[in-house]
């Protein structure tokens, strides 16, 4: 059963959000840290900066299994290219079975047209379930926007791609060559890292077909972009909203070399924004969308994996051996800014008020009261009286006692912050 109509079956049952939560020429912005960016400018920064594996059956132990297929950009190269234009092709091959499986060349680097137009490739062809998958190798906390460029030519509504905010338990939950079952075939989980990071959407668990690869720490949550319908998942199992492909943008035919910008950004409470380009038409004439889905990016530790899933592609009537390859770029991942300290804030007012009230009271009654007789106490006073000094000097004064040491208990980030903060206050000070 096709992926999007078993979301549209669910949504009827549950009440799931569904519909056209679309509007045209809009856009958001984030005020938060870039935490990760990936070009994909030079052939090594793929393997430098993700973690990447296959989930499911491999193809050579598996009766119906397919060997080798169609990717796109053959491996013809120069000193600059490297590989040649999307509308060629090369063959990629799976070698080797259970967890010797060789799944390297399910991933590829090409820049076509030299400096500036390198990418990352991914593609299968499947019979049953299976997942190639990548991920930056941190681990994000406080994870409020994501971003990645791909192409929109989808070959199969049994192909799709996902975006998965993996927790730490499910991040170390199968250790690569652990045994497992992918549609009730024997499988391993595999992974560059030493973890296999494919997990499922709720629709594809173990009653369902599968890659064996199920989470099990309750707070996986993730985004499903299928025949550019798009839905979201959380707590695990729930999904919490499904948009029929609307606007009805048309696909991008034969265009593989342009790769559009998509953005996920938690905008407000329980509300993810998603951004994302198309080509141009007649629904958005500027080729910019936004949908609003309900669901919360997890805040928590996460790895954050990118997802190219296929069930039996073939079996679809829109099936084609020359479009089974994503191409993908611009990979970026934001977090929030670090709270700011709070003991300075509290510190300052409460010394400003206790010299500025205790000083100027004290000296007014004095002059006002000795007219002549309390000459020198007057003169004792006036010398006292640098009132006029001290409240010429008590900014810095207040400030100096108020540059306190940094609370261990700080992580880095915050450690950094307060330490700027400390060298400001200082550098006011008069040094």
């Amino acid at each position: 059963m096709k992926l999007n109509r078993r979301l549209a079956a669910l949504a009827a049952a549950t009440g799931l959000v569904l519909g056209a939560a679309f509007v045209s020429n809009a856009s958001t912005s984030s005020a938060d840290t870039q935490a990760f960016s990936a070009t994909f400018d030079n052939a090594g920064d793929f393997a430098a900066q993700f973690d990447y594996g296959y989930s499911g059956i491999s193809a050579l132990s598996y009766a119906d299994g397919l060997a080798s297929f169609h990717g796109d950009h053959d491996t013809s190269s120069t000193s600059m290219t490297m590989c040649g234009a999307p509308t060629t092709d090369r063959t990629v091959s799976l070698t080797g079975t259970g967890t010797n499986t060789n799944f390297s060349q399910l991933f590829w680097w090409c820049a076509p047209s030299g400096a500036g137009s390198g990418h990352l490739m991914t593609g299968l062809d499947t019979k049953g379930y299976n997942t190639a998958w990548f991920s930056p190798k941190q681990t994000f906390t406080g994870t409020t926007k994501v971003c990645w460029d791909i192409n929109e030519t989808e070959g199969s509504r049994r192909m799709w791609y996902q975006v998965v905010f993996v927790s730490p338990a499910d991040a170390a939950r199968y250790p690569s060559g652990t045994p497992t079952v992918s549609g009730g075939v024997p499988s391993v989980a595999r992974g560059t890292g030493g973890y296999d990071l494919g997990y499922t959407n709720p629709n594809f668990r173990q009653t369902n077909p599968n890659n064996g690869i199920f989470p099990q720490g309750g707070t996986l949550a993730g985004f499903v972009d299928v025949d550019s319908s798009s839905s979201w998942w959380q707590n695990q199992d729930t999904f919490t909203t499904y948009i029929e492909k609307w606007p009805p943008t048309p696909l991008a035919g034969s265009d593989k070399a342009t790769r559009y910008k998509h953005c996920l950004e938690q905008t407000a409470p329980g509300t993810i924004t998603e951004t994302f380009d198309v080509p141009p038409n007649v629904y958005v004439p500027d080729g910019h969308a936004v949908r609003t889905l309900t669901g919360t990016i997890p805040t928590g530790p996460v790895r954050v994996v990118f997802e190219h899933d296929e069930y039996d592609p073939a079996k679809d009537d829109r099936y084609s051996s020359t479009v089974l390859t994503w191409h993908w770029d611009n990979i970026q991942v934001f977090t929030a800014a670090a709270p700011p300290p709070t003991t300075s804030t509290t510190v300052v007012p409460t010394t400003t008020i206790a010299t500025t009230t205790t000083v100027a009271p004290t000296t007014t009654a004095a002059t006002t009261t000795a007219p002549s007789t309390t000459v020198a106490s007057t003169t004792t006073t006036a010398a006292t009286t640098t009132t006029a000094a001290t409240t010429t000097t008590l900014p810095p004064t207040t400030t100096t006692t108020t540059v306190l040491a940094c609370p261990s208990t700080f992580n880095a980030e915050e450690l950094a912050w307060c330490q700027k903060v400390n060298a400001r206050l200082h550098a006011l000070d008069g040094g």
